[in-house]
């Protein structure tokens, strides 16, 4: 028997910036393990193996991704158990609301080979500068981005057959859920439309 395991994202890199919701995918939690600990210290790694022990035993698991790098974790999260291990280094530091109650930091740093790094300081401040100066160059291009996708929209939207679109939108809910009633408060493609143009989505 293994547990349901779901991939999500709480955190993004988007036009306006780094955006992040750990707090309210965490919130009434029990307890929240914040690990802390420079890049290469096992934050993932550790995440990842506990997230497989307890889905072999047969507890659900939501395992959170790096918006940066999909193929790392920044959380796995036990809800039966009311629990979840986090990385709490930057950009997504977590603050803790209730200090040792609910939140307890875990210290991977205690593995660091202080003169081994020490060695290499000048690389590392380097490469930190390299990495905010992409990250500030990303934003950008993404903001130039969204402006030429808000253009084109308008342009797709001020010139699209709304009745035609809602009775493909409507085909294809149809096809999906089956008999199952719809809405009709609102169209499906004017809700749609109506969210788009509120910059709700």
């Amino acid at each position: 028997m293994s547990g349901y395991i779901k991939h999500y994202f709480v955190c993004a890199n988007s036009a306006k910036g780094f955006r992040n919701l750990f707090d309210s995918n965490l919130h009434m939690l029990n307890k929240i393990y914040i690990l802390k600990g420079g890049p290469g210290t096992g934050k993932s790694s550790l995440m990842k193996k506990i997230g497989t022990y307890f889905a072999n035993e047969d507890f659900d698991i939501d395992y959170i991704h790096c918006s940066s790098d999909p193929d790392s974790l920044d959380g796995v999260v036990i809800r039966k158990l009311s629990v979840a291990i986090v990385d709490g280094t930057a950009p997504h530091i977590i603050e803790p609301k209730a200090p040792g109650a609910i939140e307890e930091y875990v210290n991977l740093g205690v593995a660091w080979n202080i003169p081994e790094l020490q060695k290499h300081k000048k690389e590392i401040l380097y490469l930190q500068q390299e990495i905010s100066c992409a990250y500030s160059k990303a934003y950008k291009h993404f903001t130039d981005a969204l402006k030429i996708h808000d253009e084109w929209e308008k342009i797709y939207i001020d010139h699209m057959d709304l009745k035609k679109a809602d009775q493909l939108a409507t085909k294809v809910a149809h096809e999906i859920i089956g008999t199952n009633k719809l809405d009709k408060e609102a169209t499906i493609m004017h809700r749609f439309l109506v969210l788009l143009q509120q910059k709700v989505l």
